[in-house]
C-alpha cells in the first residue's frame, strides 16, 4: 500500500511538472519575436554597448538596471531565452507548491490554476522585455519571499544565500515590486504573532532586506531617468494626468481593477469567486452568508454575459447601458452617475468578499493575517499604477502580482474544501472553462 501510495505521489508531481512544461512549451513554440521593446534593446544595445546604454536608460527612461541589463545581453539569443522562460514557468509553479506545502494532488491543482494566467499579456510590448520585466521578476520576488521565511524556521545553506540576495537585487530592481516587497516584510511579524520563539524584528536578514528595500524605492525615485519618463509618458499617453487630483488617482487605479478582474472575462477572478461562495456553503447554513457569497458571483455573471443580455434584450437597453465599462478613460467626471456606480459594484463585490473571508476564517484576527492583508498587498500592487500616466499604455501585464495572489488563495480554498467537495471538484474547475466557451461563442455569434 505504501509502496502504490509513493508511486502515485511521484506521479501527481510529474503531472504537475507536466502540465506546466508542455503549455509553456507550446507558447514558446509559437510566439512571434522581434517586435516592441525587443527590437528598441536589441538597436540599443548594438549601437552603444553595455555601459553606455545602462547609463543612457538611468540618465532618460528607467531606473531598472540590472533588469534592462539583462535584457540588452539575451535579446540577442532568443533560443536561450525561450530556454529561459521555460525553467521560470518551471521555477514559479514549483514555489508556488512549496510555499503552499501542497500535497501531490494539490500540486496539479496549482499547475492548472498557474496555465489559467493569461500569459498573452506578457507580449504586450514584446515577449523578451515583458517576460523579463515582471514573469521574471515574479519568480525572484517569490524566491526572495520563500528563503525570507526560511530563515525563521530552516538552516539556510550559502547557496540558498546567494540565490536569495541576487534574487532579491532583482526583483527590487523593480519599482513595483520593491514596495510590494517592502510592504510584505512589514507584515511577517504578524504572521509569525502566534509563534513566540520566532522574533521577525529581531532578525537581522529581515532588517537588512527591509533596508534595501527601502534603498532600492528611493533609488527609484530619485533617477532622473524615471523623471523624464513620466513627462514624455504623460505628454503621450495621458495629457489629462497633469490635472487629476489625489483622488482622481486613486479612483482611476481602482477602475482598472474593476476592467481587469470584473468588467472583462477573467477565469482567475470567477475560480476564485466560486470557491468562495462553496466554502460559505459548506461552513454554514446560513442562508443570509449564501445570499452575500453569491453578489460577487453575479456581479461577475452579468458582465460575462452582457453582449447576450444587451444586444438580444432591447427593452433593458438602459438599464445594461449602465453595465457599459470603457476599457480606458481619460478624464473623470464626477457628476456622471456611472463614475459612482462602477465604484458602486466594485465595493460591494470587495466588501462582500472580505465578510465572506472573515466567515470562512472564523475569526477577523486569522482572516486579516492570512488572507487580508495579502491580498490587500495585490490591490496595493495595481493602485500603483494609478500613479503612473501609463496605466493604459502599461496594458493587463502589471497586474500579474494581483493574479498570482489570487492564484494563491484559490489554491488555499481548494485545500480547505476539496476533501467535502471532492465528488463535484471537477464541476469546479471546469464552470470557468465552460463559461468562457459559451462567452467566446456568443461574441462571436
Amino acid at each position: 500500500m505504501k509502496t502504490h501510495t509513493s508511486i502515485w505521489h511521484n506521479v501527481c508531481q510529474y503531472i504537475g511538472i507536466l502540465i506546466i512544461f508542455v503549455t509553456f512549451l507550446a507558447y514558446h513554440l509559437t510566439m512571434d519575436l522581434g517586435w516592441g521593446d525587443d527590437t528598441f534593446y536589441l538597436d540599443t544595445f548594438n549601437k552603444n554597448g553595455l555601459v553606455a546604454f545602462l547609463i543612457q536608460r538611468y540618465q532618460n527612461w528607467s531606473s531598472r538596471l540590472l533588469i534592462d541589463g539583462v535584457i540588452g545581453i539575451i535579446v540577442h539569443f532568443p533560443l536561450v531565452w525561450k530556454a529561459c522562460n521555460i525553467f521560470i514557468s518551471l521555477i514559479i509553479y514549483k514555489l508556488m507548491t512549496i510555499i503552499l506545502k501542497a500535497s501531490p494532488k494539490e500540486e496539479i491543482f496549482c499547475a492548472i490554476t498557474i496555465i489559467l494566467y493569461p500569459f498573452t499579456d506578457m507580449n504586450s510590448a514584446g515577449w523578451i522585455a515583458t517576460c523579463i520585466n515582471y514573469w521574471w521578476v515574479l519568480a525572484t520576488a517569490l524566491i526572495t519571499i520563500y528563503y525570507t521565511n526560511k530563515y525563521f524556521t530552516d538552516t539556510v545553506s550559502i547557496f540558498e544565500k546567494i540565490i536569495l540576495i541576487i534574487s532579491f537585487l532583482f526583483s527590487v530592481n523593480h519599482e513595483q515590486v520593491a514596495v510590494l516587497i517592502f510592504i510584505y516584510l512589514l507584515w511577517l511579524p504578524l504572521k509569525y504573532l502566534s509563534q513566540p520563539h520566532i522574533v521577525v524584528w529581531k532578525n537581522k536578514v529581515w532588517l537588512a532586506i527591509i533596508i534595501c528595500s527601502i534603498a532600492g524605492i528611493l533609488f527609484a525615485a530619485i533617477s532622473p531617468g524615471n523623471h523624464v519618463r513620466m513627462l514624455a509618458n504623460t505628454e503621450y499617453w495621458m495629457p489629462t494626468f497633469t490635472n487629476f487630483s489625489l483622488i482622481d488617482k486613486v479612483y482611476i487605479a481602482f477602475y482598472r481593477i474593476f476592467v481587469i478582474f470584473i468588467a472583462e472575462p477573467n477565469l482567475i477572478s470567477l475560480l476564485f469567486c466560486i470557491l468562495v461562495f462553496v466554502s460559505i456553503y459548506e461552513t454554514t447554513k446560513n442562508w443570509l452568508w449564501r445570499i452575500i457569497a453569491f453578489l460577487p458571483l453575479t456581479i461577475q455573471g452579468i458582465y460575462f454575459f452582457r453582449p447576450l443580455i444587451h444586444d438580444r434584450l432591447s427593452k433593458l437597453d438602459r438599464i445594461y447601458a449602465l453595465f457599459v465599462v470603457p476599457p480606458q478613460i481619460q478624464t473623470i467626471d464626477w457628476y456622471d452617475f456611472n463614475t459612482w456606480f462602477i465604484m458602486l459594484l466594485l465595493l460591494v463585490f470587495i466588501g462582500s468578499l472580505i465578510l465572506l473571508i472573515v466567515q470562512i476564517y472564523d475569526s477577523p484576527i486569522t482572516a486579516i493575517n492570512r488572507v487580508l492583508f495579502p491580498l490587500g498587498i495585490g490591490i496595493i500592487s495595481c493602485v500603483i499604477l494609478g500613479f503612473s500616466p501609463t496605466i493604459w499604455a502599461s496594458a493587463d501585464r502589471t497586474a500579474i502580482f494581483m493574479y498570482f495572489i489570487l492564484i494563491y488563495y484559490i489554491n488555499v480554498l481548494w485545500s480547505q474544501i476539496k476533501n467535502k467537495f471532492i465528488k463535484n471538484g471537477i464541476i469546479i474547475l471546469t464552470i470557468p472553462f465552460v463559461l468562457h466557451i459559451i462567452y467566446s461563442t456568443i461574441i462571436n455569434i
